[in-house]
């Protein structure tokens, strides 16, 4: 899924944004870990840095969303002390059924995406988890793969 959605990381430089380079789903350059995260944003060379990964939890029980949140954050913290430059650990996280969890609101303020833009991807992640679930059910209820 996370090669579906697209984050508008503003990168040119105005108020505001930040300029950055970003890697999406490769393993970082001179870690000998297989740890591939979903986004990398390096704000320059000496940092900081911003590791995210995108999940898509099922909306089983109340606190599924957080859970998600918190195995996502803890998954990273040795490739963060290996960068040796300031690193954020977060998560995206859009339930299965298009659920969008408030947190991420506050992840996204800290990429600097702009308000008009979080709304748009909040309805583009939504939209791509449940069509990924759907298709995932389908499958699994028909044994006919539906990709």
């Amino acid at each position: 899924m996370s090669s579906t959605i697209v984050l508008p990381i503003p990168t040119d430089g105005r108020r505001g944004t930040m300029k950055s380079k970003q890697l999406v789903d490769r393993r970082i350059s001179g870690d000998e870990s297989l740890l591939r995260p979903d986004l990398l944003i390096s704000e320059g060379p000496n940092g900081p840095m911003h590791i995210l990964d995108i999940t898509v939890p099922l909306e089983n029980r109340p606190d599924a969303l957080k859970v998600a949140r918190e195995t996502k954050r803890w998954k990273y913290p040795d490739l963060a002390e290996r960068l040796r430059v300031e690193v954020s650990l977060d998560a995206i996280v859009v339930g299965a059924l298009g659920t969008w969890d408030p947190e991420n609101d506050n992840v996204l303020q800290r990429l600097r995406i702009p308000k008009r833009k979080m709304t748009t991807l909040q309805h583009q992640a939504a939209s791509a988890a449940i069509k990924w679930f759907r298709d995932i059910y389908v499958e699994h209820v028909t044994g006919v793969r539906q990709y």
